[in-house]
Formats: structure tokens, sequence, C-alpha cells
């Protein structure tokens, strides 16, 4: 696979299985930790590692398949394209916790009448954040598997 017949859908593609598999490795742990050592870790943070740890993981596949560091404009919209799929991921989620009802709070919350356009204002700026962090990720990945595949090369 060279650069320029790369599909985007296909990183896509695999930047969302990822993202599922990292998120729910990271889920049971958390589970895990609760269960046996009473550990409970509550954190956004997972939010934006997440992705990132997908995306540097898409561009490693991605010098792995094609034997280059991706573009920068094809860098760009690609982790435009990883942020927007963790974000529509996300909302998901949102959504089918609201739909079960596993968390009560949501309802009084959603309640306000400012709510939801603070809710979309925060989607916004985090998607924004996402955006810049995946295609740095991105790009890493590309590089960090360059610089492997050169010492690899220089060790005969």
């Amino acid at each position: 696979m060279t650069q320029s017949n790369a599909s985007l859908k296909t990183l896509i593609l695999i930047f969302a299985g990822l993202y599922l598999l990292i998120s729910v490795a990271v889920f049971l742990l958390l589970v895990a930790l609760e269960m046996f050592f009473q550990f409970s870790f509550d954190s956004s943070a997972m939010g934006v590692v997440i992705p990132t740890l997908s995306a540097m993981q898409v561009g490693t596949m991605y010098f792995n398949r094609t034997g280059q560091r991706p573009q920068r404009g094809f860098a760009w919209k690609a982790g435009f394209s990883f942020a927007l799929t963790s974000t529509l991921l996300g909302v998901a989620v949102f959504i089918a916790v609201y739909l079960l009802g596993l968390f009560p709070e949501l309802d009084e919350m959603l309640r306000e009448p400012a709510s939801v356009a603070i809710l979309a204002g925060i989607l916004v700026v985090v998607s924004l954040l996402l955006s810049v962090l995946c295609r740095f990720s991105f790009g890493f990945g590309a590089r960090q598997a360059q610089k492997v595949k050169e010492k690899m090369q220089a060790r005969g």
C-alpha cells in the first residue's frame, strides 16, 4: 500500500476498532481493580488518552504498510477524522447510558435549559482538542515506526 492509495476509510475503521478495544480493556481493568482491590479510578482523562493512543497505533500501522510518514495535509485530515469518530462513539455511549437509565442524575441535569448548550460547547472544545492531539499522535506513531525500521536496518 502506498500513500496515494492508503484509504482514509480503512484507517478510520482501524482507529474505531482500536478505540473500542482499548476502551473495553480499560473498563475491564478498572472494574477488576475495584472488585479485587477496592481501588476506584474516576477520571475523565481517559476520554483523551484512549483516542490519542489509538491514533498513535494507527500511525504506526500506516508507516508499516506504506513505508513512509503521512503528508501533513493527510495527517490533519486523519486527525480530524479520528477525533470525529471518537466523539461520535462517545456521544453514542452517552445516549445509550441515558436511554438505559443507568445514571438517573442525567435526567435532572438535562432538564436545565442551559445544560444542552453547555454540553454542546464542551463537546466542540473537546473535539477540537482531540483533532490536534490525534493529528500529532498519528504522525508521532509513524515517526516512531520509521525510527524502529531505521535501527533494524542499521543493525544489519
